[in-house]
């Protein structure tokens, strides 16, 4: 059961990193952008040298974002609209349940089941690994 519940955690701290990372990425690509203008206009070996460095550095960071960030869509895109719904206002905009319960038009006993049913998506097409053992 530990090993169930770290799965869930490590996609919950997935998902909520993962909402973050869009804007982390653009802001990468533009100050690439930035480097490459310094370095056209750069005369000095040393600081060319350094500027250098600071692209490829962010060149592998640009591609790490677009991995996770690729991994994390695919993921979202095999949810239900209420599947992500409910996982967006739990784990990211932090909605207190019963709102969320409110807004599904669920009561306590289906609201825990479908956040279950929607973890064991998640993880599953996160990890390819059912965290619950449920059939796919």
């Amino acid at each position: 059961m530990r090993k169930k519940n770290e799965l869930c955690e490590k996609a919950i701290d997935e998902l909520r990193y993962c909402t973050g990372l869009t804007s982390a990425l653009l802001n990468k690509e533009d100050e690439l952008k930035e480097i490459e203008i310094k370095m056209s206009l750069e005369t000095k070996e040393s600081a060319l040298k350094r500027l250098a460095k600071q692209k490829d550095r962010l060149a592998k960071e640009i591609l790490l974002c677009r991995s996770r960030l690729g991994r994390f869509r695919r993921a979202m895109e095999t949810l239900t609209d209420r599947q992500r719904f409910l996982l967006e206002h739990l784990y990211v905009l932090g909605s207190p349940a019963l709102s969320i319960m409110e807004a599904l038009c669920v009561e306590k006993s289906a609201f825990y089941r479908l956040r279950r049913e929607t973890l064991s998506a998640f993880v599953r097409a996160l990890y390819g690994v059912d965290p619950y053992g449920d059939a796919a």
